[in-house]
């Protein structure tokens, strides 16, 4: 990592919004006629092909895998018909309020569509959204419609993990991750697992869980459920184990029966209070109480069983076992400290855990240190009144853009403004963060962007004394490093 990037993962950008910018994932599989098919497993050593569907407005720009192969080998038009609803019976157009009669479809539209209504009034008036996901008008009503149209998927070949074919009972999974970006920016993700299977009945492994234990601003730590695991990985960012494990009381669980065993939600190294079965308990078939059941806890794969497949409820108390894991952001394109999630294997079964960004809003007050500003102004150029970026020299005798021959604004009734590029933050625990906006270049250098107004700093001047110990130590000259290079020319 340049020093430079280096230097700005210690400010963190706050997450961009990702609006409709999701992506989904279908797996499949081909049939004897080369069909794709809908799939859930795979044998050992064949193929399973994931379909990632994404909005017209967002980009796949990255995939990977935890084992095995995954390529992408072309796209595809898929057929939909959904069936979609409007309830709206008020709508506001003012934009600070407004409220439109819209229904969301199952897949983003890339082309053919057509809508048959099937009951309620006839709307008119719709119009798709640049995602192509959502479907509006400004009519009010409550109406039905069937609607068919094509999304586009994005085609990934998923490979076998290579393990041996002969070990029966077993899943291998190859946890696949595709990563978007939106038009605005937003990184979004979705992952699905392949599962491939030896031929068997079982196929259960003690099941693993992460969540959050705390979150920083620098790192998040997480629990992983059970403390130990076969592997674990981060997509974006790094992750490690801490080192540090514990014990967890799982008091008064209610667990389910439908079949012959139940799964406690955590891993159980420790049963503190046994299960207890809520009467009645009903077999699974006949639906007839029954008396006199077998239970036991298997602990090789974390399951109560049961010497029949019944219907009942328990009650368990019991100790389950973690280990800290330490996670931290990566770089994502142009972005520092960009959040992923992580990724455990065991027993060849994976679990995920997306780190959730670090939350500000506490309600508590924040300071604002600095802010990088630039000026512009609001005049008259050949009788057109508008925004314009400031021309060279405009204080001097010689006004003028080097950029082309745009008329230079009139001095009479002009006024200089100031717009905000981004500012220091201070919270009350004592992290910096960088607060960035992106605020509009006027004419004539709109869309110009080798252009860089001049930047200047401005510091605060804060009273509050808590305040002025994180200031005095703050690492002045690297922020002037990261401005500089942010910032061409910038005045510090």
């Amino acid at each position: 990592m340049s020093l430079t990037k280096a230097l700005e993962a210690k400010f963190e950008y706050p997450k961009e919004d990702t609006k409709d910018n999701h992506l989904s994932v279908t797996l499949k599989k081909k049939n004897s006629d080369g069909e794709y098919i809908n799939a859930t497993t795979e044998k050992l050593g064949g193929t399973l092909y994931a379909f990632v569907f994404h909005p017209v407005t967002t980009s796949i720009v990255d995939s990977m895998s935890t084992h095995g192969a995954l390529s992408p080998i072309g796209q595809e038009n898929v057929n939909f018909i959904d069936v979609i609803n409007f309830d709206r019976l008020e709508v506001h157009r003012e934009p600070e309020k407004e409220l439109i009669n819209e229904a969301t479809l199952s897949k983003p539209v890339h082309g053919g569509f057509s809508k048959t209504l099937l009951y309620g009034q006839d709307l008119g008036g719709f119009w798709l959204s640049k995602s192509g996901l959502k479907l509006s008008t400004y009519d009010t009503g409550i109406s039905a419609y069937k609607v068919s149209y094509y999304s586009k998927a994005t085609i990934y070949e998923i490979q076998s993990p290579n393990v041996p074919n002969d070990v029966e009972g077993e899943y291998a999974i190859n946890n696949c991750t595709f990563i978007g970006r939106g038009q605005d920016g937003a990184i979004v993700t979705a992952s699905i697992d392949a599962k491939f299977k030896a031929d068997s009945d079982n196929d259960i492994a003690i099941p693993h869980k992460m969540e959050m234990h705390k979150n920083g601003y620098s790192q998040a730590l997480v629990r992983h459920y059970p403390s130990y695991f076969d592997s674990i990985n981060a997509v974006i960012g790094t992750v490690k184990t801490k080192g540090v494990t514990g014990l967890l009381d799982v008091p008064n669980e209610l667990i389910e029966f439908s079949g012959d065993t139940a799964t406690p939600s955590y891993p159980v190294a420790q049963i503190t209070k046994g299960l207890a079965l809520a009467s009645p308990i009903l077999d699974a078939e006949t639906f007839e109480p029954v008396n006199n059941v077998s239970i036991y806890f298997n602990a090789n794969t974390g399951q109560f069983e049961a010497d029949r497949a019944i219907i009942a409820t328990g009650e368990v108390s019991y100790k389950t076992d973690y280990v800290i894991l330490e996670y931290k952001g990566g770089s994502f394109g142009d972005r520092e400290n960009v959040r992923g999630k992580i990724i455990s294997v065991l027993n060849k079964k994976s679990a995920s855990f997306n780190v959730p960004s670090y939350e500000l809003d506490d309600g508590r007050d924040r300071i604002e240190v600095a802010r990088v500003e630039s000026f512009y102004l609001l005049a008259e150029a050949d009788g057109v009144r508008g925004a314009y970026e400031m021309p060279n020299d405009w204080d001097g005798d010689n006004p003028h853009y080097p950029h082309n021959n745009h008329p230079v604004p009139d001095e009479e009734g002009s006024y200089e403004a100031t717009r905000t590029h981004e500012c220091l933050m201070l919270t009350p625990e004592g992290q910096f963060f960088r607060s960035r906006n992106n605020p509009a270049i006027h004419a004539p250098y709109v869309g110009v962007h080798s252009y860089h107004p001049k930047y200047k700093l401005k510091k605060g001047n804060s009273r509050e004394k808590w305040a002025q110990q994180y200031i005095n130590s703050f690492d002045w000259d690297s922020y002037y490093k990261v401005l500089e290079d942010r910032y061409k020319g910038i005045k510090l």
